[in-house]
Formats: C-alpha cells, structure tokens, sequence
C-alpha cells in the first residue's frame, strides 16, 4: 500500500515539473473582444507583411486576433504618377508612412485604394492626374486614415505636373485656373473630368482621335484637358481633400503661342491617431517621362502593411 502512495505521489510532481517546463507564448495576448465582439480567448502575435499594388478597385485588409496581438500596424503608402504630355513629364505621387495602434481602431476591416497612373495625354492634350493612394476605416472608406497624394498631370509645351503630397508636406504645383484642366479627389467640383473619390479617375478630354486628354487614375485623379483644339492643362492628381490644382492654358502677348500648365498635386493626410506620421513629396510613384521612368503614363502607388 505505501509503495502504491510513494507512486502516485511521484506521478503528480513529475506532472506538475512537466506542466512548469512548457514555455509561455510570446508577444502580447489579447481578449477576443477587441473589436466589440463576445467571447474569450486569446492570440499570440503573428508577425508579416501586405502589399497592396494598383488594380483599379477597392482592396481590403482583415486584422485578425493573431495580427491584432501586435499591437501597431505600419503603413507605407504611395500615391501614382501623373501621365505626360509629349515631352513634358507628370508629377510623381506623394509618400507618407506611419503607425497605428490596433487598439485605437474600431473595426478589424480597412480599405485600400490603391492609385493608378495617369495617361499620357496625345496631339496637345494634357496628361491626366495620377490616382491618391488611401488607407480607410472600415469597409466604406468614410474615415480616412492615412492618404498620399497623386502627381499632376504633365501640361503641353509647358510645365510639368505638380508632386503629390504626403501626411507631411504639402503637393506641388497648383494652379488657380479650374477651368481649364480636370481636378482629382474628393469633393471637387462636378465635371466629367474630375476624378471620383476614392474611385475612378476623371475622363481626358476628347477633340480628335489625334489629340486628346489623358484619363486621371484610379483614386480620384483628374483627366487632362485640351481646351477646344488647344493645348490644354493637365489633371490634378488624387488627394485626401480636394486632389490637386488644375493646370492652365495660356497665350503669349503675340497670340501666337499657346502653352499649358500642368496640374497640381494632390495632397497627403495623416489622422490624428497616426503616430510618427512621416514621407515627403514627390517620393511616391514616378510620372511620365519623369528620369527613371521611360514612359508616358504615370507609375502606379501602392500600399505596404507590415506588423
């Protein structure tokens, strides 16, 4: 009988030691109410990386328990480049990066937009805005988090398009003649050549087959204009408020000559619950023509996530 009591009384503190041994996990654990929901339980973080690339439509990003134990998200987005007219380049995207407490956020969905290039405007026509790139709350893009502004689109014969902005700095190159080139971003105007926002960019303008304006990219920027026949200003590029200046035309005091502008960059954001909120104009996705970039159009943003 004591030999029975003498084993048994072994068994339990080898378990005991066994159960002491098992090493806890690592990273932050958190309840599995985060975001509203009921119910226990708990995650370790798992640490990784997105990238989100230009597709011309609305990306989402799920924050699950094992990313949520991380506690930040850091951002790095990229507004695209404006598209060029001839020779003359589009402005390059705007870049702004920053981190966020997952805690701070209310919903474990975001939305990405993703900006595309503007298009080369052809004949005399202005080069179309380059897309803003966005992070947003939730799956309706209502609340914006982070944003980085697009380029403006080259202008004929005359200047280049603006640089897009980032959270930190201001865009590039707007001008204060709407009339004449298409705006992007959201809550500007009401032309067909202004951008959606957060959507589709605005359509170039069309006089011939020979000689039209650039389309704006996806993410709110603006179409290039011809201005009946002329040389016409370029699209502003996508931004967080109202997207970037249109670009203008003009004539020299022989009326002999006429030249445009190219459009403004749009404009970068960071929300208030951004820590670290950083980038810099011009940083993003190259316009065209711009040095390193061989080609007409703009160059897509694009959106990194890593936590």
């Amino acid at each position: 009988m004591k030999k029975i009591k003498i084993a048994t009384a072994i068994a339990e503190l080898l378990t005991v030691a066994t159960i002491s041994a098992v090493p806890s996990h690592a990273g932050t654990v958190i309840a599995g109410n985060a975001f509203g929901g009921s119910g226990g339980g708990s995650a370790s973080c798992v640490h990784g990386n997105e990238m989100f690339y230009g597709s011309g439509l609305p990306q989402y990003f799920t924050i699950t328990p094992s990313i949520s134990s991380c506690g930040y998200l850091y951002f790095t987005v990229v507004g695209a480049g404006g598209g060029a007219s001839g020779s003359v380049a589009g402005g390059n995207g705007g870049l702004t990066t920053g981190a966020i407490p997952i805690s701070s956020l209310s919903s474990n969905t975001l939305t990405i937009i993703v900006g595309t290039g503007g298009i080369e405007g052809v004949g005399g026509g202005s080069g179309g805005g380059g897309g803003g790139s966005y992070v947003c709350l939730d799956s309706q893009c209502n609340t914006v988090l982070l944003a980085a502004g697009g380029g403006g689109g080259g202008g004929n014969v005359g200047t280049a398009g603006g640089n897009g902005g980032s959270g930190v700095s201001a865009p590039t190159g707007a001008s204060s003649f709407p009339q004449d080139g298409g705006a992007g971003g959201p809550g500007y105007g009401t032309g067909w050549w202004y951008g959606t926002p957060f959507g589709a960019g605005g359509q170039g303008e069309y006089y011939s087959s020979s000689q039209y304006g650039g389309n704006g990219g996806f993410g709110g920027g603006g179409g290039g204009y011809t201005a009946a026949g002329n040389p016409g200003g370029g699209g502003g590029g996508g931004g967080y408020s109202a997207g970037g200046g249109n670009g203008d035309y003009w004539t020299t005091n022989y009326g002999s000559y006429l030249y445009s502008d190219g459009g403004g960059g749009g404009d970068g954001y960071c929300a208030s619950i951004v820590q670290n909120c950083g980038g810099m104009t011009g940083a993003g996705g190259l316009g065209g023509f711009v040095s390193g970039n061989p080609n007409p159009n703009g160059q897509n943003g694009y959106v990194y996530i890593s936590w």
